[in-house]
């Protein structure tokens, strides 16, 4: 069955929309940008929390393997997440505030562009600094879907994302950060 999906292409100054099978695409081309100190609430990261990270992601939204992905981090995390991570991904690490953030955007920044190769983009946080970009490819035909972390959704995001929002399932919360196992044993 082939699926039904738009595909954004540039032609003369305008954009025309077509579904993806009226120009030979047998897939959806998706890229995924996953922030995973967000994803991760906080906490930090080792090897098999980027593990189960990748498995909750990919099930949420349905990855495969010619998707690219792209997963960044700061510093402090990048050797976990860059070993716990497995297949084929682009690995970002840039330091400082907002590191990850800004070198996940930075893959992003010709909308453009993201919009001729790719008919679905994944965003995996909920911080407030992706939800122009949520927003700007939606605009130009993109399905844009926004992986929610347990905790950290901003309303930017939330606003932005807005029915393609998918929350992580609640159960994975406890195995990254205390706050939630505690919170569900209490349960």
């Amino acid at each position: 069955m082939i699926k039904h999906t738009m595909k954004v292409v540039q032609s003369d100054d305008h954009t025309k929309h077509r579904k993806a099978d009226e120009v030979g695409d047998a897939q959806v081309r998706t890229l995924c940008l996953v922030d995973l100190e967000n994803m991760a609430c906080g906490a930090t990261l080792d090897k098999a929390k980027v593990a189960r990270l990748q498995q909750q992601i990919s099930i949420t939204v349905g990855l495969g393997d010619k998707d690219q992905v792209t997963i960044a981090t700061g510093r402090q995390d990048a050797l976990a997440a860059w070993y716990g991570w497995k297949g084929s991904a682009q690995r970002l690490m840039r330091p400082g505030r907002n590191g990850a953030d800004l070198a996940l955007l930075d893959t992003i920044r010709d909308h453009r562009k993201i919009a001729n190769r790719y008919q679905r983009v994944v965003i995996a946080s909920g911080d407030h600094i992706f939800a122009s970009a949520v927003a700007a490819l939606k605009t130009l035909g993109l399905e844009v879907i926004v992986v929610a972390p347990p905790v950290g959704l901003s309303k930017q995001m939330r606003l932005a994302a807005g029915p393609d929002l998918k929350p992580l399932m609640f159960s994975f919360a406890h195995e990254i950060h205390a706050v939630y196992a505690q919170l569900q044993e209490i349960a």
